[in-house]
């Protein structure tokens, strides 16, 4: 079995691809991952902001300003994962008419990703929901 420049040439890029993505996630740690994050979902605004002393601000607004939710948390790193106690998981499912109540809040471990000095927390792999780091 002989390959030819085009397969060593994807099989190149392939390796390159997973050597970078494994030492990116290296370089996150509690001060690079503060700041504000904003989360990708359709149906409402929904801002993140990590800040230093383990604190975490969520605020998520409906479409037309209405605030809908709003909290003040902790949050810790382990293991490439950001940890965000009292969470109230988004889903694209967050109803600007609805009373959100502390049996609604969870504990939710959401991976890292880092790539290029940039930081995206992902939410839900399957619905491609996350929240993007934006200063």
């Amino acid at each position: 079995m002989t390959l030819d420049l085009t397969q060593i040439g994807k099989m190149l890029l392939i390796f390159i691809f997973f050597i970078f993505q494994s030492c990116s996630n290296k370089n996150i740690n509690e001060d690079n991952i503060q700041g504000v994050y904003i989360g990708n979902f359709q149906n409402n605004i929904d801002t993140l902001k990590i800040t230093e002393n383990n604190e975490y601000v969520r605020t998520i607004y409906s479409k037309d300003s209405t605030l809908i939710f709003k909290n003040l948390s902790e949050w810790e790193i382990s293991e490439g994962e950001l940890i965000l106690k009292d969470f109230l998981l988004n889903n694209n499912k967050i109803e600007k008419n609805k009373k959100y109540l502390n049996i609604d809040l969870i504990t939710v471990y959401f991976p890292i990703e880092s790539s290029l000095g940039k930081f995206r927390l992902i939410e839900n792999y399957d619905q491609n929901l996350f929240y993007k780091k934006i200063k």
